[in-house]
């Protein structure tokens, strides 16, 4: 019972104006002038009685980010060209663990042995960057408290958090890497730790076995923000221009006593799966945790991100954003959860709200069913 329904509730509004479109002829225009065809990464995406089919201008799988930030395969060198860009990049082509996933309620496995997960509560100091691609926060190698640590959960080892990393798109209804039922967000916060147990750093860590976690938070939109997500957002009018090996003006910015903990939503329950890194060589060595209520920001945050440069202060080139790479096939691939979805009413809920959203454009903040789940 618990699975689908804070979702509904006035205070986890995660799903608001959403819908669906057809897209059955859509296609994608490259500018070396040639059509390629995108319905492929569509195939997935059929309307449902869902509690969770909302009202969206875009399915998930329809982004493809070329070298200059648009939906195109510009000059071929967007995630569908990784694996031939580069052979050190090849998993991106030819893995089967590959991320981010589309996450299908009906599909997800209950794991009474997740535990909830331990995140250190302690303020670190780092430097926020633009680094061409996205916003970056990475955490300073001096903390004296020993770095911030995840553990429990599905995780047998401690990681030690070493960035954080913010995928957002140039309109309100894209952004985030991650999709449920087919459709996205608006931005995605991903807070990257590596295996401090086994490996003695990053690199290390990124090509091993339990090397890498990633403990994913979907960001929607509404007039008041989370104070730690507002404390790095102030500072983007710092980091106009990408941040160069030269330090320029306009690049990064040092912030700090940030609490990563204070970052995470208010809740135990979470999704997770073994994936990969959603940038090149999408190297197919991480746990990812995707938390099961959203985190907030407000519309002025989320259009300060769209004034960030692409380029360094000489050469600015296109404005930030739409970096996210699609959804992948899960390939056979389980989602456990913590969440116990076994309950017979489940499908019952799960039909009459779905019929009630393809009705009304109300968000499901209005829906009051007295189950708290925010995410799924």
């Amino acid at each position: 019972m618990s699975l689908y329904r804070n979702l509904v509730s006035s205070t986890t509004d995660m799903f608001n104006e959403r819908s669906p479109v057809d897209f059955e002829n859509n296609r994608c225009c490259c500018k070396l002038g040639r059509l390629v065809d995108i319905r492929r990464h569509l195939s997935r995406i059929t309307p449902t009685r869902s509690l969770l089919f909302q009202r969206s201008s875009l399915p998930a799988s329809i982004n493809v980010l070329g070298k200059d930030g648009h939906l195109c395969c510009s000059r071929g060198q967007g995630p569908d060209f990784w694996g031939r860009l580069n052979p050190a990049w090849s998993l991106c082509s030819t893995g089967r663990r590959q991320s981010p996933v589309n996450i299908e309620p009906r599909q997800l496995l209950f794991d009474p042995n997740l535990k909830p997960i331990a995140v250190s509560n302690h303020r670190v100091d780092g430097l926020l960057q633009n680094t061409g691609q996205g916003i970056v926060f990475r955490l300073s190698d001096d903390d004296e408290l020993g770095g911030v640590n995840i553990s429990l959960g599905p995780l047998s080892y401690r990681y030690r958090v070493y960035e954080l990393r913010l995928h957002f798109g140039r309109t309100e209804d894209r952004g985030s890497e991650h999709s449920v039922s087919g459709f996205v967000f608006p931005a995605e916060l991903q807070i990257m730790g590596y295996n401090c147990d086994l490996y003695a750093n990053v690199s290390e860590a990124r090509q091993r076995a339990q090397g890498l976690v990633a403990l994913a938070v979907i960001i929607k939109l509404r007039d008041s923000a989370n104070v730690e997500l507002r404390l790095l957002t102030s500072q983007l009018l710092h980091l106009a221009f990408k941040a160069l090996r030269s330090v320029l003006s306009g690049s990064q910015v040092a912030v700090k006593s940030v609490s990563i903990r204070d970052l995470l939503p208010e809740t135990d329950s979470y999704m997770t799966y073994e994936g990969s890194s959603t940038t090149p060589g999408c190297e197919e060595t991480v746990t990812w945790i995707l938390m099961n209520r959203p985190l907030y920001m407000t519309r002025q945050q989320l259009f300060a991100t769209r004034k960030l440069m692409q380029g360094d202060a000489f050469h600015p080139k296109a404005p930030l954003g739409n970096n996210f790479r699609p959804t992948q096939p899960l390939h056979g691939r389980v989602v456990r959860t913590n969440i116990d979805i076994r309950s017979d009413h489940i499908h019952a809920d799960f039909d009459a709200f779905g019929d009630r959203c393809k009705r009304s454009d109300e968000s499901f903040g209005s829906v009051d069913t007295g189950v708290r789940t925010a995410f799924l």
